[in-house]
């Protein structure tokens, strides 16, 4: 399984399966910690206060021990340590009045109790550290009630949970609440004073459902299906120092249900939910112990259009699919496809049985061609991205991760299962970018000096294969393909983007290497440093530009630089898909000489951003893309929308009248003024199409309107029927 690292994104809809045990404390396997908690200042001792010990190498987003303090301010906490190891943990308090603070840690975190590391304090078995102490400032609480829209009444045990402004990371539930059976609730720590993002869940059952079967909300008065949405999109309560803000009153809709069975009852199985613009939303995991069980069930939802995706854990010769009948047989693969499921606001719906059919798996190793042998510096233990599976089109149909053993010998893991048929397989993973011979943002690792290749040993420029001169690899229902894939090396190219203004380095921007018809080849992101070094080439001739809004991969989340872009050698500036390469200086590589490009100087310039509102409640979609036309037709560039914030942003784009086409998928519609409807392809729009947005030299907002199909469906139904 990939070791990666943190992402800059939401998230993006994984899972993992947690457990916590810990021991009790028993002679020779402990440490005791002791201290007093005081108010800052005065030095008074705070009696009553809460004292959290937290692991920061373990899961899970609490503390692991929880303390109170007697009158005096004081605590003694004993932690388990077995004999002759050490372990680290973190401090930290907070009071009903008093806002938390972490012993060690001076400067304010995003969150506590168990957030981010920083302060930890290395405890042997059998020590007692005393003067453990930490003194807080004055913090403030909230309170409120949360109540069922259809009845009225107080829903009991709902939850509060609060989130901190700006990162949006989400404090512990000790600073949340929890409603009494009136639906009144008060939290019972104290927060630093600030603003915070709030929502409001009705009370939790089995997972993934509620007891109570109502749509959580954020506030104020924004929907927030299952706990989860953009919150950069919602209003903020204000805390202040010493006092309870009240009023923080949440009205919860019923929700909506989707029920199911699937088959066959033997397997585990796994139902994954996405909202109509494919944003994972969560999932039911049926495993080994509720064998043989198939029913599954989702609630809580708002009403509209969903997606949902049937199949086995990983690894399962049973194929993945959605509920359409459309395969979805790798993790990568796009789930708001074909036609959207649509359950009415308070409405239950029943999916008839499904039953998962087998499909065959591929898995291989990878050599040297001129050794047949462990590739050259090839590295222990390792992650080295993941290789695609593709059909005759192109079309990526599955894969899987590409790993080392502790000898460097490559393998490539076994894939998701796939329909029977004939495919290539190549080593560059398009979901992010994964070159074989170039680190991604989720890897140190990679096999350096070594070109890409499709089946059995076709060298590849990146993404580009030749299938011309590969082999197909034939897959069939219930069995494993073996191949052995050998792969040759070749010559990097790489360089540095700066401000063409300050000469300062750009990170975590994009650079590309294209042919001459403007192609993507590679694609990699600039260091800290603003350097960047492309996966080895094959002999041939290339060329670099930046892509300075843009993404890596479907799987990745965007990056956003208000700037032009840049082609390496040309003398001026231009934009994304408008970029000329040929504009530049071709590069000839040998297949064994690297080449430097030097400085890509990239100027600042206006940029069209904003939002895609969902109509008619005005909530900022999180997930889909905005295309851009140029008033003659030509495609600019297509933008993602980032998560948290829900926004959009162009490159720098010269002056003139563009046509902004917002894309989700095929459950949403574009609202022009001509009633115009979203294409679901590159093709060239017309002014009904999407929205005329002019630019000069300053940039502009512009947010752009979709409704649910679904839901205008409806609407528009329930409409006539008054008539």
């Amino acid at each position: 399984m990939r070791q990666r690292k943190p992402l800059h994104c939401p998230p993006i809809a994984v899972f993992a399966f947690l457990c916590l045990a810990w021991a009790g404390p028993t002679f020779g396997q402990s440490a005791t910690i002791e201290g007093t908690i005081t108010e800052s200042g005065s030095g008074d001792p705070i009696a009553g206060a809460t004292v959290a010990i937290s692991d920061p190498t373990t899961g899970g987003n609490s503390p692991f021990i929880t303390d109170t303090t007697n009158a005096s301010g004081g605590y003694s906490i004993t932690v388990s340590v077995p004999a002759g190891e050490t372990r680290d943990i973190i401090v930290e308090a907070a009071g009903p009045d008093h806002a938390p603070a972490r012993h060690g840690i001076t400067d304010p975190l995003p969150c506590y109790f168990k957030c981010v590391a920083g302060g930890e304090i290395t405890l042997s078995s059998g020590d007692s550290l005393t003067g453990i102490d930490i003194a807080l400032d004055a913090g403030g609480r909230l309170s409120g009630t949360i109540t069922a829209e259809d009845t009225g009444s107080g829903l009991e045990n709902a939850r509060i949970r609060v989130f901190q402004e700006g990162s949006f990371r989400e404090y512990s539930s000790h600073f949340g609440a929890t409603t009494a059976s009136d639906g009144s609730y008060s939290s019972s720590l104290a927060i630093e004073p600030g603003d915070y993002h709030v929502i409001a869940e009705p009370r939790i059952g089995d997972f993934p459902l509620y007891v109570d079967n109502y749509v959580a909300e954020a506030w104020n008065d924004r929907t927030c299906e299952l706990g989860s949405c953009p919150l950069g999109n919602t209003d903020t309560v204000h805390i202040s120092s010493g006092s309870t803000t009240t009023g923080v009153d949440f009205v919860l809709a019923p929700g909506a249900t989707i029920t199911g069975n699937l088959n066959p009852p033997d397997i585990e199985k796994l139902i994954y939910l996405y909202d109509g613009s494919g944003q994972h939303k969560t999932f039911r995991f049926i495993d080994s112990p509720q064998l043989p069980e198939t029913a599954w069930a989702f609630n809580g939802l708002r009403g509209g259009s969903y997606y949902i995706q049937l199949g086995p854990i990983n690894h399962n010769p049973y194929l993945r699919e959605l509920h359409n009948g459309l395969h979805c047989p790798w993790g990568g693969c796009e789930r708001a496809r074909g036609t959207p499921l649509t359950v009415p606001a308070g409405a239950s719906l029943s999916l008839p049985a499904r039953t998962l059919s087998q499909g065959g798996q591929v898995e291989g190793i990878i050599i040297d061609a001129d050794t047949n042998g462990i590739p050259a510096g090839s590295p222990a233990n390792a992650d080295l991205g993941s290789y695609d599976v593709i059909d005759a089109s192109g079309q990526v149909v599955g894969g899987a991760d590409i790993v080392t053993d502790a000898t460097g010998a490559v393998s490539l893991e076994p894939s998701a299962a796939i329909p029977p048929g004939n495919y290539f397989v190549r080593t560059y993973g398009e979901f992010l970018g994964d070159s074989i011979s170039h680190p991604d943002f989720y890897s140190d690792e990679a096999l350096d000096n070594y070109t890409d290749a499709v089946y059995p040993d076709e060298p590849c420029a990146g993404i580009d294969c030749d299938l011309s001169a590969a082999s197909t690899v034939s897959v069939t229902a219930g069995n494993t393909t073996s191949i052995i894939m050998e792969i040759t090396t070749g010559s990097h190219i790489d360089g540095t983007v700066v401000d063409a203004g300050t000469n300062n380095p750009i990170a975590e921007t994009i650079v590309r290497v294209v042919d001459a018809s403007g192609e993507t080849l590679s694609v990699v992101m600039t260091d800290a440093n603003g350097d960047f070094r492309f996966g080895a080439l094959p002999a041939g001739d290339y060329y670099v530009r930046t892509s300075m809004s843009s993404s890596v991969g479907p799987g990745h989340y965007g990056v956003q630089f208000a700037y032009f872009d840049k082609v390496h050698g040309a003398a001026g500036n231009c934009s994304e898909a408008l970029c000329d390469p040929t504009t530049g200086t071709m590069i000839t590589l040998d297949g064994s000489t690297d080449h430097s490009v030097g400085n890509l100087e990239v100027t600042s310039g206006p940029v069209i951003s904003g939002q895609i509102l969902e109509v008619p409640s005005g909530f900022a979609i999180p997930r889909g893309k905005v295309e851009v036309y140029t008033d003659t037709g030509d495609f600019v560039g297509s933008y993602k929308l980032e998560f948290f914030n829900a926004r959009y942003q162009t490159t720098a784009l010269p002056p003139g009248t563009y046509t902004l086409v917002p894309d989700v998928s095929p459950a949403y519609s574009s609202v022009t003024t001509t009633g115009g409807n979203m294409p679901t392809s590159r093709g060239v729009p017309g002014p009904d199409d999407g929205f005329q947005v002019t630019i000069g030299t300053e940039s502009v907002e512009a947010d752009l309107q979709v409704v649910d199909r679904a839901i205008d469906r409806l609407f528009n139904d329930n409409f006539s029927g008054t008539n």
